[in-house]
């Protein structure tokens, strides 16, 4: 397509254990190749891990003015793991520390990364993990037992298509082993709805974003095809700031 404009590309390599290089990288060529006047930029992160990801969106709104900047996302054909795979081995309650290995996209956990884009300013004595809980339990229980938070939060992605609403059940009882070690609480948040994961995050005061790396990923078991492609406005911070007071007070008040 670039061949075909005639628009040579850059590329930035990705390194998803070095991901604050890469912010600085995309950064620098973004700044070097966007003209002086600026058209709409539309970002695509089907595919790409989550801390690539942030570090993308946030060299992005460090170069483009807003609001000229549109995030694009194309779903699958087929998620995975697939719901004849994991379901049968719900009924197999003796061990729950151990879930089927094709359910997994990676393999075991190799440690924490905190990013210094995203590491918080405030030195907390007791803190709070509010974990983003999808269907890799290994990386889950090992990022909990390192950080071993003195609360815990579990968020459940809920679909929008009632076929792919055993998803969230799966993944509850998935993290099961992890309740009843500390206080926890849970939440459930519709995954085509940032917002609501804003109003969720809002309810402290500071936040540091934590990554759970795996030894290595298992590119077999990813998804498949290409379903519906959805589209965000990127907020600018006056967005967000605007939202953030307009949370409602049953929100706000569980600080």
């Amino acid at each position: 397509m670039c061949a075909d404009a005639g628009v040579v590309p850059t590329v930035v390599n990705f390194d998803p254990r070095k991901p604050d290089i890469f912010r600085i990288a995309l950064s620098v060529a973004m700044s070097q190749w966007l003209p002086g006047t600026l058209g709409h930029v539309f970002v695509d992160i089907s595919g790409r891990p989550m801390q690539g990801i942030m570090m993308t969106l946030a060299a992005i709104r460090e170069t483009v003015p807003p609001p000229d900047v549109t995030v694009l996302y194309a779903e699958a054909l087929a998620y995975f793991p697939e719901k004849a795979t994991v379901m049968p081995a719900r009924r197999i309650r003796s061990d729950r520390s151990k879930i089927p290995p094709a359910a997994a996209l990676s393999e075991e956990m190799s440690g924490n990364l905190i990013p210094k884009y995203f590491s918080g300013s405030s030195i907390a004595f007791s803190s709070c993990l509010m974990l983003f809980a999808g269907y890799e339990q290994h990386r889950s229980l090992g990022v909990v037992d390192e950080l071993n938070p003195a609360k815990l939060v579990l968020l459940y992605g809920a679909p929008d298509r009632d076929e792919w609403s055993w998803r969230t059940e799966y993944s509850r009882q998935l993290h099961e082993p992890l309740k009843g070690m500390r206080p926890t609480a849970e939440e459930v948040l519709p995954t085509l709805n940032p917002w609501t994961t804003i109003a969720a995050l809002e309810q402290y005061r500071d936040v540091q974003v934590v990554f759970p790396l795996p030894v290595r990923y298992l590119p077999r078991n990813y998804s498949t095809g290409v379903g519906r492609v959805f589209s965000f406005p990127l907020p600018n911070s006056l967005d967000v700031a605007i939202f953030i007071r307009q949370i409602p007070a049953a929100v706000s008040g569980q600080r």
